[in-house]
């Protein structure tokens, strides 16, 4: 109770009177959202013990960089414009520092430069050696807003025209999922497509992207993460990618599932080889050394084994320290060469399984 008393103390009334004004934000403040969680008495225990994390979080930057806290909290944080992409992307600020505090790395923010883009924060390991990291919370795209917005408009004129009738309607907008979509170009375009080209990382030195999913719109869980995965899907086990590790680590031409695979051959229909059209993103762009991707429940690593610079083994001591690191989602190994081997011996596997399926 003191915790969300503290933070309520540094939130301004006139945040609030803003918020309640917003008619062109079509998404929940962050901040909002956060204190309503924390004060509901029937929130889900998931859905609270993230909340509680997130004040954690929030109250610790404070404590321990002051200045910090002060530059962002207000200009960015309580910010209600935008549709409060830059509440969403700093929070995700806070929660990556934090994280890599807690994994013992040294971190210091890196003042913006009118000229020229630069990451996030400057890291050490304990050996001393630096890392560069960008942090990226993917949010909600152009024609997402304008789908929720025509929702939203027309439930409001449905409630005005029927005021005698409570209408209560959900609606969910998948960014990415679809019929006839190119999942790993679209993972592209909504993931990587403002990084690709790495232009916040510091030449010659080793850079990291870290994707926060935590504060994310976008719906992104651990088995998605994975080369390929089975799950149930109407008492039937489906096979599927998500496209996240083909997006970054697959070849061109290789096969790849399509929703529901298995349940299109359990019914007996023609098994449709789909392709992978483009090379990964790590394939053919080295600046990159690695991404981490936050999740709600684990954080995983993704080594870029065609990086131009090596991470050092301890630095990647420091990454598999981090809270809740996911080992087995992970790809991470001693050497590039030596992933580069199990990047390429997976690519044929799943080639393989395809030959399975087409059988």
């Amino acid at each position: 109770m003191e915790n969300i008393i503290e933070l309520k103390s540094i939130i301004p009334e006139k945040f609030w009177d803003n918020i309640h004004k917003n008619k062109i934000c079509i998404r929940t403040h962050p901040i909002d959202r956060l204190v309503r969680v924390l004060e509901s008495e029937n929130t889900f225990f998931q859905e609270k013990k993230r909340a509680e994390k997130l004040l954690e979080i929030i109250l610790e930057t404070k404590k321990k960089h002051p200045n910090y806290f002060e530059k962002t909290w207000n200009s960015r944080v309580l910010q209600t414009k935008d549709n409060y992409n830059q509440a969403v992307g700093t929070l995700g600020e806070y929660r990556c520092r934090y994280m890599l505090e807690e994994s013992r790395f040294k971190v210091e923010e890196i003042a913006e430069k009118k000229d020229k883009k630069t990451p996030d924060f400057k890291v050490n390991d304990y050996t001393g050696q630096e890392l560069f990291i960008e942090v990226m919370t993917p949010r909600m795209n152009k024609a997402a807003e304008e789908k929720l917005r025509g929702f939203y408009n027309q439930e409001i004129s449905q409630l005005k025209n029927n005021s005698d009738i409570l209408k209560v309607s959900t609606v969910s907008v998948n960014y990415i999922r679809g019929k006839n979509k190119d999942r790993i170009a679209e993972l592209y375009k909504r993931l990587l497509s403002n990084k690709g080209k790495a232009e916040q990382t510091v030449y010659g030195a080793i850079n990291i992207l870290w994707l926060n999913f935590e504060d994310s719109d976008l719906s992104i869980n651990k088995s998605d993460v994975y080369p390929c995965y089975s799950d149930s899907f109407k008492n039937i086990y489906q096979t599927s990618n998500f496209g996240i590790w083909q997006m970054l680590y697959g070849k061109k031409g290789s096969s790849i599932f399509g929703d529901l695979t298995w349940l299109k051959h359990y019914e007996g229909q023609i098994y449709e080889r789909n392709v992978q059209q483009y090379d990964g993103y790590f394939r053919n762009n080295h600046e990159w050394a690695g991404i981490i991707i936050g999740l709600s429940n684990c954080q995983v690593f993704y080594q870029n084994p065609w990086s131009s610079i090596e991470i050092p083994v301890k630095s990647k001591q420091g990454i598999m320290r981090l809270n809740s690191f996911d080992l087995n989602a992970s790809w991470i190994d001693e050497t590039n060469e030596m992933l580069i081997e199990r990047v390429e011996s997976k690519v044929n596997e799943l080639e393989r399984i395809h030959h399975i399926f087409k059988k």
